[in-house]
């Protein structure tokens, strides 16, 4: 999903409290470096789908 699309989700219910973006090569990893930078939530960067599942369940925003 784009993240204007994520941002819109955000505003109309609010219930997006963090994000993670798996990325898989070094482009990937560039775009999700600038969503992180306008990112007003908590967001990681992950090099595989694990990694990003053990961080969302371990952030202190679901805390």
């Amino acid at each position: 999903m784009d993240p204007y699309s994520w941002q819109k989700v955000d505003q109309k219910y609010g219930v997006i409290v963090a994000g993670a973006i798996v990325y898989y090569n070094d482009l990937m990893y560039k775009n999700a470096t600038l969503e992180k930078l306008f990112s007003k939530k908590s967001l990681k960067r992950c090099i595989n789908l694990d990694e990003a599942i053990y961080w969302m369940q371990t952030i202190n925003e679901f805390s």
